[in-house]
């Protein structure tokens, strides 16, 4: 792995958190639904990085990298159209 730390999302969502602890005394009410859409935010971007990881790792175990299904369908026009 080349990175050994936290990654980048849990860092920043950690960071909000704590900004907005720090400041809750001073936040209005529109400042706190702010931090509150940032939170989500970052914790949506995390489920779709994790998605999207997960889709590549499938892709590239999958025999000929998933390209199996588009093959098929090409080859049988060229044959068609020749024949």
């Amino acid at each position: 792995m080349i990175h050994s730390g936290p990654k980048p999302l849990k860092v920043a969502l950690e960071l909000a958190r704590r900004l907005q602890q720090e400041l809750s005394r001073q936040l209005t009410p529109d400042q706190r639904r702010d931090f509150t859409r940032v939170e989500r935010l970052i914790d949506e971007a995390e489920r779709n990085h994790v998605i999207e990881i997960t889709r590549l790792h499938h892709r590239v175990n999958t025999p000929n990298g998933g390209k199996e299904t588009s093959e098929p369908s090409q080859a049988a026009p060229r044959r068609r159209f020749w024949h």
